[in-house]
C-alpha cells in the first residue's frame, strides 16, 4: 500500500503541475517552463473533471492502510483538490477574473528571469516558448470574461497594475537580460506578448471606465 500511496501521489503531484505550467515554475518544477495555463473552457472543464477523478484516487485510499506521514500527505493533498474545486465552482476565476491572464503572462516569464535554476540561455529559450503563447491565452482570457458587473472593482485595478508592471518588464527588464544572450536577443526583442499590452486588447469594466482599456 505504501508503494501504491506514492504512486498514486506522484501522479496527482505531476497532474497539478501540469495543469499550471506557471505555478510549477514558481514551485520549482521546471518540466513545464515552456507552457501555459489552459484557460478555454473546454480546458477547464476537463481539468475540473481530472482533479474530481484524482480526488475520488485518494478517498479511495484507506487511512488505516497509511503510515502517519502518508496520511498526512493524503489530507494535504484532498484539502487541496476540494478547495480548488470549491473555488472553481463558486467564484468562477477565469470569468471574473480580469487579471488572471495577464498574471500568468507576466509572472511566466518572470519567473524564469530570476530564478537562477539553470543557465541563462536555457531560461530564456523557455520564455521564448511560453511567450509565444501568450496572444492566444489573452484572446481566450478577453472572451471569457463574462459577467462584468460581478467582478469586483479591486480585481480591476489590480489588472491594471499587473499590466504596468509588465509593460516595464517587457521594456526595460528583459531587453537588458535578452542583450547577454546574442542567439537569442532577436526572438526576446521582438515577442508577440509585449505587443499584446502595448495596444488596447481587454475592455475592463465599469466603474473604471474612462481608461478602462488595457
Amino acid at each position: 500500500m505504501k508503494a501504491n500511496f506514492a504512486r498514486t501521489s506522484d501522479d496527482l503531484l505531476r497532474n497539478m503541475w501540469r495543469r499550471s505550467p506557471v505555478a510549477a515554475t514558481a514551485l520549482g518544477i521546471h518540466d513545464f517552463d515552456g507552457e501555459l495555463d489552459d484557460l478555454t473552457a473546454e480546458g477547464q472543464a476537463a481539468q475540473h473533471r481530472e482533479r474530481q477523478a484524482d480526488l475520488a484516487r485518494l478517498e479511495e485510499l484507506d487511512p488505516d492502510d497509511l503510515s502517519r506521514d502518508e496520511q498526512i500527505d493524503r489530507t494535504l493533498l484532498i484539502n487541496d483538490l476540494a478547495t480548488t474545486l470549491r473555488l472553481e465552482e463558486e467564484l468562477r476565476l477565469v470569468e471574473r477574473a480580469p487579471q488572471m491572464g495577464p498574471e500568468l503572462a507576466i509572472w511566466g516569464s518572470f519567473l524564469l528571469v530570476v530564478r537562477e535554476f539553470a543557465s541563462l540561455a536555457e531560461r530564456l529559450e523557455s520564455i521564448v516558448r511560453r511567450t509565444r503563447l501568450v496572444p492566444e491565452m489573452m484572446a481566450v482570457a478577453t472572451t471569457r470574461l463574462k459577467d462584468t458587473g460581478a467582478i469586483p472593482p479591486v480585481w480591476v485595478e489590480i489588472a491594471r497594475e499587473i499590466v504596468e508592471g509588465g509593460l516595464q518588464f517587457w521594456r526595460e527588464a528583459l531587453p537588458a537580460v535578452a542583450s547577454k544572450a546574442p542567439a537569442l536577443e532577436a526572438d526576446l526583442r521582438h515577442l508577440p506578448s509585449r505587443q499584446i499590452f502595448e495596444r488596447p486588447r481587454m475592455p475592463l469594466p465599469r466603474p473604471l471606465s474612462g481608461t478602462a482599456d488595457f
